[in-house]
């Protein structure tokens, strides 16, 4: 498995619960937890709901709200971690640098110069853990402290500072939030303003967290159905035109009306729909942004100064600058030197668009497998349901591997083309094909999510089906 995240934990508990303990985690890092470990910043809290954002089969009753600051996720991966008995079976800091398959096996090879030959290789290295630069002019000559999300030094001290924050995307909002009150001015800049959706989080009593924690079978009946109704409302309201899409917009416009000085109001009203970018979800961002120490600079940035940034010919002094630019969203495992069947190259293959088989295996690309992959449906459902269905069905292979009944497994040319094909009928629908730029879209355009439900995802992923791969 490449990561322990999240997803390259769970792969590993599946494992385990299998009887399967050959396995080996390797992780760049020096602990577990993915994203949630390397980023730490001011206000960092997950936007999916807590009881949802958890293993289905472990859950948690702790949780000390509605959405779940950060830092209780990564305590939570720990614990299933420790719980499971992963660790054992993690390299950390050890990064997969290439893969080759010859012989009927994958050959690994790592940073530190560690080789070993696999069966299977799953990829769980994630997408929202590589920045993404701007390429800033001038930055170097910045005298005062420069940081990112993912790599937020826990001694900054931002009290009574000038603070600068690039981005107003979740990461941007959430920062800019939780410093606010202490920074002795914020400056914000607003390169493209998002959609802002009202999701208030609201502390979880002392009775609810007792009640669940006592009782499991409730928590697990709260995951499911809040996968419900994330899947009811936001699951609908992207893929499909409908009253489930007019009442998210009319709620993001209503909350927008919230500001009360009409060019600030202005400054912030996003030029696409709701739902093209996706949603930051907040109830605290509007309300921090119209405190009397904070402005919102919508001007282009022209350059980094010695002490600040200029945007439109206008000079901002920062002290702090706090680089909330997003991250590469379609890296995905194509960092790694990945060479297939006849010398295929997996950089070339995914040329303009990461051709996928069901968004977890690629043709010529034997035995391999990934988990939130491209065209997973990351837009609308929560990763660890996402994760649950993939290994689920990782797990029906690899049972038919251990039973004898083939040595390789890999997708079929042809199935991997008919489901592009399905995707790119499907995708226009969607509210994500409103002609925005996002996230979601690679630099060919190619829109990089899944364009039908979680249900439907699930159900896709049900059961392998033969005829759509090549056995050796």
């Amino acid at each position: 498995m490449l990561g322990a995240g999240l997803s390259g934990l769970l792969m590993g508990i599946r494992l385990k619960k299998a009887g399967i303990r050959d396995f080996t985690i390797y992780e760049k890092a020096d602990s577990v937890g993915g994203t949630w470990r390397d980023n730490r910043y001011p206000g960092l809290t997950c936007d999916v709901p807590s009881r949802l954002y958890c293993y289905s089969f472990f859950p948690h009753g702790a949780w000390s709200r509605f959405l779940p600051p950060g830092e209780e996720v990564l305590r939570y991966l720990r614990a299933a971690a420790d719980r499971f008995g992963i660790r054992a079976h993690i390299k950390f800091n050890t990064e997969v640098v290439s893969l080759r398959w010859g012989n009927g096996r994958w050959s690994l090879r790592s940073d530190r110069g560690d080789e070993g030959d696999f069966h299977f290789v799953v990829a769980a290295t994630g997408f929202l853990h590589h920045p993404a630069r701007l390429g800033l002019a001038g930055l170097q000559s910045f005298k005062g402290a420069v940081v990112s999300p993912s790599r937020w030094p826990p001694s900054i001290e931002l009290g009574g500072r000038r603070v600068g924050v690039v981005g107003t995307g979740s990461s941007g909002t959430q920062i800019a939030s939780a410093v606010a009150e202490q920074a002795g001015q914020l400056t914000v800049f607003c390169r493209s303003p998002q959609w802002v959706f009202p999701l208030p989080n609201w502390e979880l009593s002392r009775l609810n967290r007792g009640l669940m924690g006592r009782f499991p079978a409730l928590s697990k009946a709260a995951h499911f159905m809040y996968r419900y109704l994330l899947d009811a409302l936001f699951g609908k309201a992207t893929t499909h035109p409908g009253w489930q899409r007019a009442l998210v917009t009319a709620l993001c416009r209503a909350h927008l009306r919230g500001i009360r000085d009409p060019l600030l109001r202005q400054q912030l009203t996003p030029k696409d729909v709701p739902m093209c970018k996706r949603l930051v979800f907040s109830n605290e961002f509007y309300r921090a942004i119209q405190r009397s120490n904070v402005s919102v600079i919508r001007r282009p940035i022209d350059r980094v100064y010695r002490s600040g940034i200029e945007a439109g010919g206008v000079q901002y002094r920062l002290d702090v600058l706090v680089l909330a630019t997003g991250f590469d969203s379609h890296t995905f495992m194509s960092r790694i030197h990945i060479t297939g069947q006849d010398g295929r190259d997996l950089r070339d293959v995914w040329a303009g668009f990461p051709l996928n088989y069901r968004t977890m295996a690629v043709p010529g690309f034997p035995n391999l497998f990934m988990i939130i992959g491209p065209n997973s449906p990351f837009g609308h459902v929560s990763v660890p349901s996402i994760a649950e269905t993939q290994t689920a069905y990782i797990m029906q292979l690899i049972g038919m591997f251990t039973r004898g009944l083939f040595t390789s497994a890999g997708p079929t040319e042809e199935a991997a083309r008919e489901f592009q094909s399905s995707l790119d009928e499907a995708m226009p629908r969607t509210a994500w094909a409103a002609g925005c730029s996002s996230w979601y879209r690679n630099e060919a355009g190619y829109i990089n999510t899944y364009p039908w439900s979680g249900s439907h995802f699930r159900n896709l992923l049900a059961t392998v089906n033969c005829q759509h791969f090549t056995f050796e």
